[in-house]
């Protein structure tokens, strides 16, 4: 019995300890938190997208599980909230603009060793990983424009007990969200000024 109680106590505090960590953007894309709307004039185009995604820890690989739609699914929700399009919608090229993305995450796989240090220590010693992503989209217009934009920013998660007081607020699985919107409304951002989320008026040839 004192056994069984003390193996439940050592997974209590295993798992207490293991939440002693927080994640911080590192910003390096302006942070928008919210996109200003577009002028009552501008008309707004339908889109398609394609999406897919990579990571590069221990080795460089395209992902193709569920995660992977739900990423997807976290593009195309960022593109619907920005208000600029009449409908959003995977496929191929259709509507008044098509979006090739590519989204990779990456960081350095040495990180490994001192975050098994500091789960030895309990959480005294830190450690910290930089997680690194890297969003690359082709744009293409009806009137058949196209497009480049490549976009980077970063979180970097902190492994240490006094992250206790922070995980509630900095949960890295909440951070890293959020720089992936951050990486998107960025993304719309570059596509307005560049003046291609207006409808373009195609000519019929005669």
């Amino acid at each position: 019995m004192m056994r069984k109680i003390g193996c439940m106590g050592l997974v209590f505090v295993c798992s207490w300890f293991s939440t002693a960590c927080a994640s911080f953007p590192k910003h390096l894309v302006p942070e928008i938190k919210t996109l200003p709307p577009m002028s009552a004039e501008a008309t707004k185009p339908a889109v398609t997208y394609t999406f897919s995604y990579s990571e590069d820890f221990f080795e460089y690989k395209m992902i193709s599980n569920s995660s992977v739609k739900r990423l997807s699914d976290e593009f195309a929700g960022a593109l619907q909230e920005s208000g600029d399009f009449t409908s959003v919608s995977e496929g191929s090229f259709g509507g008044d603009i098509y979006i090739e993305a590519h989204l990779l995450n990456s960081g350095d796989p040495a990180a490994v060793i001192p975050a098994f240090i500091t789960g030895l220590s309990l959480w005294t010693i830190p450690s910290w990983f930089t997680d690194r992503w890297y969003l690359t989209t082709k744009v293409r217009t009806a009137d058949q424009k196209e497009y480049s934009y490549s976009l980077e920013d970063a979180d970097i998660m902190i492994q240490w007990l006094p992250m206790i007081v922070f995980t509630p607020f900095k949960f890295p699985a909440v951070v890293s969200q959020d720089v992936r919107n951050n990486l998107y409304r960025n993304l719309i951002v570059q596509m307005r000024k560049d003046g291609i989320l207006q409808k373009p008026i195609v000519k019929e040839t005669p």
